[in-house]
């Protein structure tokens, strides 16, 4: 689900998911972990395990309002606007120093890392196989002058959001790697690198999800991977701890 925290995922596997009885399970997180822990006040408010109502994620960047009356549209758009010009427009600027220490911050990573565990057990206790996806973006650490470029002029990104970008891309790679011992982890990424500058654009409908020719080599990467999978009897199926990080 666009939008969707890992937590929320995980609550919508616990209650929905598993009555469907599925044989493999794919995941692709990382994006909205950041900038759900962004959101809350550069994470001074960050809570793991809460999943958050659609105006506090989308509209007040806040943890759940209780009594809010959600049916006043008025108070809506007044708090919107409030909550808007001080940290979406404010705080969470990208020319806002702050705001890339975020990118430094393993608190984010950690209650992700929890969330993919507890899916894991889920998993195992259903007998699902649970892959996790790396998947693609626009930008990357690895880009030349010409591409980030290409990239900039082409789409909503400015400099310092495709720097952002580039380097919050690295981080949930770095965190792939470090758990890969512990779970099945398919390399879409890698099926992407030979596109750049406006092949690459090609692909994409903007910096992080991708249009329907997009969509379609990333079926291709999944599946050539899920057979090769097939083969193996040695699946990865272990609960490890946070501390392992």
């Amino acid at each position: 689900v666009y939008g969707y925290s890992s937590y929320q995922e995980l609550i919508s596997i616990k209650k929905k998911l598993i009555q469907f009885k599925p044989k493999v399970l794919l995941i692709h997180q990382g994006w909205n972990e950041e900038f759900n822990f962004s959101s809350l006040d550069l994470g001074k408010n960050f809570k793991p395990k809460q999943a958050r109502k659609y105006y506090e994620s989308y509209f007040f960047f806040c943890n759940n309002i209780a009594f809010f009356p959600r049916y006043l549209l008025s108070i809506i758009l007044i708090l919107r606007k409030f909550r808007r010009n001080r940290l979406l427009d404010g705080k969470m600027q990208f020319s806002n120093p702050k705001r890339w220490q975020v990118l430094l911050n393993p608190d984010y990573l950690k209650a992700w890392f929890e969330n993919i565990i507890e899916i894991q057990k889920i998993c195992h206790k259903y007998s699902i196989k649970l892959f996790l996806i790396k998947y693609p973006s626009l930008v990357n650490i690895s880009d030349s002058e010409k591409n980030r470029s290409t990239y900039i002029k082409s789409s909503r990104l400015t400099s310092h959001h495709a720097e952002y970008q580039a380097i919050a891309k690295a981080r949930i790679d770095e965190m792939l790697s470090l758990i890969s011992p512990y779970f099945n982890i398919i390399d879409a990424d890698s099926d992407f690198n030979k596109f750049q500058n406006k092949e690459r654009l090609n692909l994409f409908s903007d910096e992080i999800h991708l249009n329907k020719s997009g969509e379609k080599l990333l079926a291709k990467a999944i599946h050539s991977r899920l057979l090769i999978s097939n083969y193996k009897s040695n699946l990865k199926n272990t609960f490890p701890s946070s501390k392992k990080l």
